[in-house]
């Protein structure tokens, strides 16, 4: 494929202008020990933590501020969903204890509820109301932070960063790259996102590919598509494929989604792909893959395979345990490391979902299989953390970012206590099997501590995690993990797609169409798949939806080609 080389190349060419393939410096001269811990796994008391001792290859964090001026700090942070059990403190535990002592500062964090943590810190944001350190998710981070940085309400943390003792070992030069304002400076520290499998491709029961199709993967989508049909007629009460109904914008998700992946389409429909031959964003509902993938659904509605309430059902979750459904469309991240053990459905117990296997190739109409499992991303997620301007002490709330960024912190927030959550056997730390299995409300479980991975990223704690799932059944956590190791391999070798650029902010019209064109899209779909639309209305109504909606690619083409400029400028002085 010569043209898509070739719009590789210009991908390449606008990457490498950022320096994105430079890899993260992850080593810290700053390490230091554990806290120790005191209670036992069965213990009801919370852990407490005693940073001390020095670390061999230089000074701890401890160390490095025991001299300074110990000064009150205020800190909104957010859970993240990881809420904290009925009977711990966010403000007296082991790891905000570690915080306060390893900084030597006197720090006060407030946690809102989890559902209404970003409504809340919007409107701290909107009235100026800040504390000296800020977390910030959701629209709070994408829209509201930015817009109050750029007016003034955050310091710039450019010289911070550049002479960090860890944030800049944990976050790249290049990362910073990705997040730097429109005036050219920084403004936060964002959550690195790293150590996960990359990638996205079908999650399907192998249990069910094992027994009805020789103990092998389809290797086609022919073949994919007459084992969902060999599936249905062996078991006729079988769904085999559904949908994951989506109520608002485009409607059809993760088992909706099968049939695109399989023409080479991403993960989430409804939205814009690079068109490597125009060199400019598209939405995939005017792609000939998209049309081809409606058309097989068609048929498998048509002959009962798709589930005939795939445009209304509700039941994604019950039907996915109780129904027999075949695959969705899903991230390599989100392979199960463990069995699932369903109390309500025992039968459901003996389901193994894996990552499938790549296809050794793609229906014709695919244009550009190289991508058909996704690109690399840039590394970052949608957490940041600001300083206010109103910090009386700034210097000082960077070392609790410091100290948040160490690899010491990232330990104990990633294994924990030796003796409370861990134990060391034969050298490795070996996670405590009773803690492992205790409930999330329950106060001794080692689980929520995670909500501290704001600069780290919570895809740190992935080591622990898998340690977990061996301790259950080796075996079995060896292949889920196995299973994803193609699809990674496959995307690391690629670039970061144009449609995954920073710093695009829509026009109003967009921003107004948006959720109109998912909606017209959807219908259509959805209409033409259940026969309610001959072919012919289909291309007309494909047309339709182009003519009103088309602008919305276009506003983005003309951004990514102006990418480079906008960098540029950004950095003038």
């Amino acid at each position: 494929m010569k043209k898509l080389k070739k719009g590789i190349v210009v991908a390449l060419a606008l990457c490498m202008s950022l320096g994105i393939f430079a890899g993260c410096d992850n080593s810290n001269q700053n390490v230091s020990n554990l806290p120790s811990a005191t209670p036992s796994a069965g213990s009801s008391a919370s852990p407490e933590a005693s940073p001390s001792g020095e670390a061999a290859l230089g000074q701890t964090e401890k160390d490095i501020n025991a001299g300074k001026e110990k000064v009150k700090l205020t800190m909104i942070l957010c859970s993240s969903g990881l809420s904290i059990p009925d009977g711990i403190d966010i403000n007296d535990n082991a790891w905000t204890d570690a915080m306060k002592e390893w900084a030597n500062v006197e720090l006060d964090i407030d946690q809102p509820l989890y559902g209404d943590y970003d409504q809340k810190l919007q409107l701290r944001i909107s009235s100026g109301d800040l504390p000296d350190i800020v977390h910030c998710i959701g629209q709070s981070y994408s829209t509201t932070a930015p817009e109050a940085a750029r007016d003034g309400a955050f310091l710039p943390l450019d010289d911070y960063y550049a002479n960090s003792r860890n944030v800049k070992n944990v976050i790249s030069e290049e990362q910073m790259e990705w997040v730097v304002e429109t005036d050219g400076k920084n403004y936060f520290i964002p959550m690195r996102y790293e150590g996960l499998p990359q990638g996205e491709w079908l999650i399907a029961r192998w249990d069910l590919v094992e027994k009805y199709n020789d103990g092998k993967w389809p290797e086609t989508t022919p073949e994919w598509i007459a084992l969902f049909e060999k599936i249905k007629q062996e078991m006729p009460d079988a769904m085999v494929l559904s949908n994951r109904l989506q109520k608002t914008g485009y409607a059809l998700s993760y088992g909706g989604r099968v049939i695109y992946k399989l023409y080479g389409l991403p993960k989430s429909g409804g939205g814009m792909i690079w068109d490597w031959d125009e060199q400019k964003a598209v939405n995939e509902f005017l792609t000939p893959e998209y049309k081809a993938a409606t058309q097989v659904l068609r048929d498998l509605y048509e002959k009962g395979v798709l589930d005939t309430e795939f445009a209304t059902t509700e039941k994604w979750f019950d039907n996915k345990k109780t129904k027999n459904i075949v695959a969705e469309a899903n991230e390599a991240n989100q392979v199960k490391l463990k069995k699932e053990v369903y109390d309500d459905y025992p039968e459901g117990n003996s389901q193994e979902w894996r990552m499938a296997a790549p296809l050794t190739e793609f229906p014709e109409v695919v244009r550009y299989p190289e991508v058909a499992y996704g690109t690399k991303t840039n590394g970052l997620s949608g957490h940041a953390m600001y300083i206010a301007a109103s910090c009386k002490n700034p210097d000082r709330a960077f070392d609790v970012l410091e100290v948040m960024a160490s690899e010491d912190f990232k330990e104990l927030c990633v294994w924990g206590l030796e003796g409370y959550s861990y134990e060391m056997v034969d050298g490795e730390k070996v996670p405590i099997p009773e803690v492992t299995k205790l409930s999330t409300s329950d106060p001794n479980v080692f689980n929520w501590q995670r909500q501290f991975l704001t600069i780290w990223g919570f895809p740190s704690s992935r080591p622990y995690d898998e340690a977990v799932a061996k301790l259950e059944d080796e075996e079995f956590a060896n292949e889920q993990i196995e299973s994803t190791d193609p699809i990674d391999e496959a995307v690391d070798k690629l670039f970061i797609s144009p449609t995954s650029l920073t710093g695009y902010v829509a026009s109003d019209d967009v921003s107004r169409k948006t959720a109109e064109a998912s909606a017209s899209m959807s219908t259509a779909t959805c209409n033409y798949i259940m026969g309610r639309m001959s072919d012919a209305d289909f291309d007309q109504a494909i047309a339709d939806w182009e003519a009103e909606y088309g602008f919305i690619a276009e506003e983005y083409t003309e951004y990514v080609n102006s990418y480079d400029k906008a960098e540029a400028d950004a950095h003038v002085p």
